[in-house]
C-alpha cells in the first residue's frame, strides 16, 4: 500500500449489508444474534464469512467485493451485481454460543469452539462437524502463525528437514519431551502416507494446555469430512485460568487475570511478560498476521509484541476497552458498544470513526480477511453485518463520504 499523502487517508468504504436471520429464513419467534465472525479469501475474487450465531449455527456467506474504488453502495440486497453477499448454508453445532471460528486454511478445514468444546467442520458446511473430544471446557484457541526464523529451522527451531526421520509434529513434541499421542478422529498415518497438509493448534482448557498437529494425509480429499483429519497432540500439564492466546513461531502468549506470559515451544519455558493491574478487565489480545506480531490490551491500551515478547513501537491508546480487534495492512481497528475506529499503527492517530446506531447497540465485533491482503472488514451488530474495503481518500472525498455514512445509517 503507497504511503498516505498529508491530505489523504485510508477509509474503511461500506459497500454491502447483510441480515443472517433473514438470509437464513430464520423467523422472529426465533431471533438470531451474532456472536463471532470469521474471513476467510477463498481467492482473488471470492471471501467466505463464517458467522457464528448465540444458539449455536454457523451461516455461511459468500462474497463479492467490488473492483477498487468503485462507489460504496449501502443496503445492497443479496445477489445484487456488484458487491453482492449471497447466503451459502448454514450448520448447527449445538444449542449454545458459538464463541470463535478458525479457518485452517492448510488443511481445507474450519474449526469452532462453542460451549468448551471445538469441532472440525469442512470448509463449506457440507458436512456434519466433528468434536475433537479430547479436550473438555476449553477457554482459548490459537493458531500458529510461521515466522521467517522458525520456517528457516523447522517448527522447533532444530534445523532438521520435515522430511528427515521424523514427522513435524514428532519433533516439535519431542523437544518438550514426553510421548505423542495420536486421537482417533482419522485413519493412523504412516510416514510413508504423509505428505498431505497440516497445521498446528494451541488449546486451553482443563488446566492443561495442549499443542496439536492437524493432518490431512495426501490420499484424502480436502472436501471429505473431518473423519479425515489425524491429530497428533502433546499435553503440557497444570496450566490453567488462559482465557486469550496467541502463537507466533516458537512462542504462545498466554492471557489470564494475572497478565501476560511468554511459553516457549522450543523449551517449555515460561517468561512473565507484564502483569495486569487488579482493577483491569479480562486479558485481550489480536494476533497481527501481516507483521507477525500480537497486539496486547491492558485496558485501552494496546501494547504490540514479536515473538520473543519485546515491545515493537509505541503504545496505542484507544478511547475505550474494545470488545473486538483486528487488522489491515498499516492499521488496527477495533469496535465496542456499535462504535468502530480505525488506527494508523505507526502514530497511533485515529483517522476513521463510524457510528452504527445512537447510544449503541450492544457487541459489536469485526473481522477482516487477515490471511489475505487484508483489504476486506466485516462489522457486525447483534443482528446485521456491514461489509466494508479499505479506500485511499483525498479530505474533500472523506468529507463527503463521512456524510453519506452518516445518512444512510439514520445518525
Amino acid at each position: 500500500m503507497e504511503p498516505l499523502r498529508a491530505k489523504d487517508r485510508l477509509v474503511l468504504e461500506a459497500f454491502a449489508e447483510f441480515d443472517p436471520a433473514k438470509s437464513a429464513g430464520l423467523t422472529s419467534a426465533a431471533p438470531l444474534t451474532i456472536r463471532s465472525l470469521c474471513v476467510f479469501p477463498a481467492s482473488d475474487s471470492r471471501t467466505l464469512v463464517y458467522i457464528g450465531t448465540g444458539g449455536g449455527n454457523i451461516i455461511l456467506a459468500s462474497l463479492d467485493p467490488p473492483s477498487t474504488g468503485g462507489a460504496p453502495s449501502y443496503g445492497t440486497s443479496d445477489g445484487s451485481a456488484k458487491g453482492a453477499v449471497e447466503f451459502l448454508r448454514s450448520a448447527t453445532i449445538g444449542v449454545r454460543q458459538i464463541e470463535s471460528i478458525h479457518v485452517l486454511s492448510e488443511i481445507g478445514r474450519v474449526l469452532v469452539l462453542s460451549d468448551g468444546s471445538m469441532f472440525l467442520l469442512d470448509l463449506h458446511l457440507l458436512q456434519p462437524a466433528r468434536k475433537l473430544s479430547f479436550l473438555k471446557d476449553v477457554t482459548a484457541i490459537a493458531r500458529r502463525i510461521p515466522c521467517s526464523e522458525a520456517m528457516s529451522l523447522g517448527p522447533l527451531g532444530d534445523g532438521v528437514s520435515k522430511a528427515e526421520i521424523l514427522s513435524p509434529s514428532q519433533k516439535f513434541f519431542q523437544k518438550l519431551g514426553g510421548s505423542i499421542r495420536t486421537n482417533g478422529i482419522g485413519p493412523r498415518i504412516t510416514e510413508s502416507q504423509r505428505g498431505g497438509n497440516s497445521c498446528f493448534i494451541a488449546a486451553a482448557g482443563a488446566r492443561k494446555l495442549v499443542l496439536m498437529e492437524l493432518l490431512v494425509p495426501g490420499s484424502i480429499d480436502v472436501d471429505s469430512d473431518s473423519r479425515g483429519v489425524s491429530v497428533h497432540l502433546k499435553e503440557i500439564q497444570d496450566i490453567d485460568g488462559i482465557s486469550a492466546m496467541a502463537w507466533l513461531g516458537n512462542s504462545i502468549v498466554l492471557g489470564t487475570s494475572d497478565g501476560y506470559t511468554l511459553f516457549s515451544t522450543t523449551n517449555g519455558i515460561s517468561t512473565p511478560l507484564f502483569m495486569l493491574p487488579e482493577s483491569s478487565g479480562p486479558p485481550r489480545l489480536k494476533s497481527l498476521w501481516g507483521s507477525k506480531e500480537v497486539l496486547l490490551l491492558v485496558d485501552n491500551v494496546g501494547v504490540v509484541v514479536n515473538a520473543s515478547g519485546q515491545p515493537v513501537g509505541g503504545s496505542l491508546i484507544f478511547q475505550y476497552a474494545p470488545d473486538s480487534i483486528t487488522e489491515m495492512p498499516s492499521y488496527v481497528i477495533v469496535t465496542k458498544h456499535g462504535r468502530m475506529d480505525l488506527f494508523r499503527r505507526k502514530s497511533g492517530t485515529c483517522v476513521q470513526s463510524v457510528s452504527y446506531a445512537k447510544g449503541g447497540i450492544g457487541q459489536c465485533i469485526v473481522a477482516s480477511d487477515d490471511q489475505g491482503k487484508g483489504e476486506v472488514i466485516v462489522v457486525a451488530t447483534p443482528y446485521k453485518v456491514e461489509i466494508s474495503r479499505g479506500q485511499l481518500r483525498n479530505g474533500t472525498e472523506c468529507r463527503n463520504l463521512d456524510a453519506q455514512t452518516e445518512l444512510s445509517m439514520g445518525i
